[in-house]
């Protein structure tokens, strides 16, 4: 019996010693379960995060795909303006060329403007001194008139009959006298002479001082129909440039030229006064 009970016993111990393995064996299995769930919970993370960064790139790249067709697109339409583009430039450079030249044109009107009122003062003065020789022509020839009616009342006195009495004294003071009239009538003359050379002079001048200033005027009217025709095709071009050029980027050079023109209406404004001014004048 004793063999029997040591068998059962160490059997026994055995199945002790093995349900402990189990125990452990099981905790084991329990802890690496444990790290498995968890393990597999990360890995369903991950898949979620990687689901939702591919969801991304799908958006992103129909973003991409809609930005390269518009990219087409805006290639296409630049390569069918080209020609616009050309147009454009050389429009540019025909408004530069026609700016230029109205620079130039109110350049000249003024100083036709300033030629013209030099002019108009010239003209005026120079009729107020021909005035004034006119005024001093009539002067010496009533003088002269006189000086004539003098010396003729003086023969026709030394013609009539006298008496003997005093006849010497009253040739000598005839003659004296006639002397002095005849000297006097000479130098009226001469006076008479040189203030109408001088009216001549003056004459003259007048005509010449009064057909350029109609020359001038004419010249200044032809500028001025001249610069409104410049001022026409200066709008024409510059509302071709902007409506072949229209874009939201293109906005400073256009507003700049139509500062430009404005500024240049209110100059042209200044100089038709001036020149309406002169023109009174």
């Amino acid at each position: 019996m004793k063999p029997e009970r040591e068998q059962l016993e160490f059997q026994i111990k055995n199945e002790k010693d093995e349900k402990e393995l189990y125990k452990v064996h099981l905790k084991n299995t329990e802890i690496e379960n444990t790290k498995l769930l968890t393990e597999v919970q990360t890995l369903k993370n991950l898949d979620a995060n990687k689901e939702n960064l591919i969801t991304h790139y799908k958006e992103e790249l129909g973003k991409m795909k809609l930005c390269l067709e518009d990219k087409e697109k805006i290639c296409k339409d630049l390569l069918q303006n080209c020609a616009e583009k050309e147009d454009i430039g050389f429009l540019r450079h025909q408004l530069r060329k026609i700016q230029d030249e109205h620079q130039s044109s109110r350049q000249e009107v003024s100083f036709m403007s300033k030629e013209l009122s030099d002019a108009v003062t010239v003209r005026d003065k120079t009729m107020s001194d021909l005035h004034t020789s006119r005024l001093e022509t009539e002067s010496v020839k009533k003088q002269l008139t006189d000086a004539l009616a003098q010396l003729t009342l003086r023969e026709s006195q030394k013609q009539m009959p006298v008496a003997v009495h005093g006849k010497k004294e009253q040739d000598t003071e005839s003659s004296r006298v006639e002397q002095e009239l005849r000297k006097e009538v000479e130098d009226l003359k001469l006076r008479l002479q040189m203030a109408a050379d001088h009216y001549k002079d003056k004459f003259k001048e007048c005509q010449k001082l009064q057909k350029q200033v109609v020359k001038f005027t004419e010249q200044l009217k032809s500028a001025e129909e001249k610069q409104k025709g410049t001022d026409v095709n200066v709008l024409s071009e510059a509302g071709s440039a902007e409506a072949l050029n229209f874009s939201p980027s293109a906005g400073p050079t256009e507003a700049g030229c139509s500062t430009g023109f404005c500024q240049r209406g209110m100059t042209e404004k200044g100089l038709i006064v001036t020149r309406s001014a002169l023109s009174a004048k």
